[in-house]
């Protein structure tokens, strides 16, 4: 029933649609490495860069998210400063960005990008048909307040599991 309800706030109303083209990722023709990444440790949000697999160890060739233009189509510079959030997670758990722990990746079963994180003690969850997004409002995977995980399956020496 959780996994119905999550993923029914996850995926859009209409249905799945398919991905943009990797046409609108930066670096030509070829394979890319998409990353996803958060700056300081349970104070940011997450941030996207894309570089050709060819040049995976040269920093100047990555390109990093800098907005949406005008239609929508993503932006990208060769800049971190430029670089913007995702989406914001300020007001999740938190009244400022939370990501902590982080992994993202490609559903093929879903036709989405899936971003997991902790927000506090939480584990959230948001969807995108895109890397750049837009990405779904955020649902709630786990929380060890609702949840009873602690000492289960989640050692928490604060918790008594011992």
């Amino acid at each position: 029933m959780l996994g119905e309800v999550l993923l029914q706030r996850l995926l859009p109303r209409d249905g799945l649609r398919p991905a943009a083209s990797a046409g609108a990722l930066p670096g030509g023709p070829g394979d890319r490495v998409v990353l996803f990444g958060s700056g300081q440790y349970r104070g940011s949000d997450v941030y996207l860069a894309v570089t050709p697999l060819a040049k995976i160890e040269d920093a100047t060739a990555l390109r990093f998210f800098a907005g949406l233009d005008g239609s929508c189509a993503p932006t990208w510079s060769p800049k971190e400063a430029k670089a913007v959030p995702l989406f914001a997670t300020a007001g999740e758990k938190h009244p400022k960005s939370c990501v902590g722990e982080l992994s993202v990746h490609w559903s093929t079963a879903l036709g989405r990008w899936l971003a997991l994180y902790n927000c506090g003690d939480r584990v959230d969850a948001r969807a995108a048909a895109n890397p750049w997004g837009p990405w779904s409002d955020w649902g709630v995977v786990y929380d060890p307040a609702v949840d009873s995980g602690n000492c289960d399956f989640i050692y928490r020496p604060d918790a008594g599991c011992d």
